[in-house]
């Protein structure tokens, strides 16, 4: 195969091939492009209990080697910044992820923090839950659970 055939061939991978749903199988990548409607809940901010829930939304943009994920509250937005998937057979899709989270304009008892996150997104890919923490500027742990928008 020359190069540029197969620079095409990568090119159409990348961006459309891989959504074929027998070859995602085979390969064990899901397409968890869309939004999402998330719903979380901080346990622990500052080394202190709390029970605080919290919404959001959240977009994903996903090609065939790259994940973005894009989580918005009334608050802040947070943006990935490095993720990963994989498969656990019988459970579901792992995904890993860390993030930069910018508050708004108005928001003066927040800060820019970053964190990280690892959501279990079922077989199916409807739906997902996991957890997340942030750095130790802000030091929040808490939990997060995900339903595909329909």
């Amino acid at each position: 195969m020359s190069e540029g055939l197969w620079i095409n061939f990568l090119s159409c991978t990348e961006k459309y091939l891989w959504k074929i749903y027998w070859l995602r199988k085979v390969l064990l990548v899901p397409d968890l492009n869309g939004k999402w409607i998330c719903k979380g809940h901080t346990n622990l901010k500052n080394a202190e209990v709390v029970d605080y829930d919290w919404e959001a939304t959240i977009s994903i943009t996903q090609s065939w080697s790259k994940i973005l994920i894009h989580l918005k509250t009334k608050q802040s937005e947070s943006k990935s910044i490095s993720a990963s998937i994989y498969h656990e057979y019988g459970v579901g899709y792992r995904v890993l992820y860390q993030y930069n989270n910018r508050p708004n304009a108005d928001e003066m008892d927040l800060s820019n923090h970053s964190g990280a996150a690892e959501l279990l997104f079922s077989e199916d890919t409807e739906s997902a839950f996991g957890s997340y923490y942030t750095d130790r500027h802000r030091t929040t742990v808490g939990i997060m659970s995900l339903k595909r928008e329909k």
